[in-house]
């Protein structure tokens, strides 16, 4: 599935959208800013994913679900 299409599920899913996490870590370049802020207890900078948090705000208010698992692995 290629990236339009999965934003196209997204946006005219009717119920419900699950998403299983399988790593461990998800690092990603967007929140190393944020990370190092928290890390040296300095304000955090802005919210980067703000977008996919008005998305489930909407999401929910319209009566559908989103959820997700993230498994974790004990050494």
């Amino acid at each position: 599935m290629d990236i339009a299409a999965f934003e196209t599920a997204f946006d005219t899913f009717q119920r419900e959208a699950f998403r299983l996490e399988r790593l461990s870590r998800y690092d990603v370049p967007q929140d190393q800013q944020r990370i190092a802020a928290y890390l040296a207890g300095e304000p955090l900078p802005p919210q980067p994913k703000q977008q996919w948090l008005d998305f489930i705000g909407r999401t929910v208010q319209s009566g559908r679900r989103v959820s997700r698992v993230h498994i974790l692995r004990s050494s």
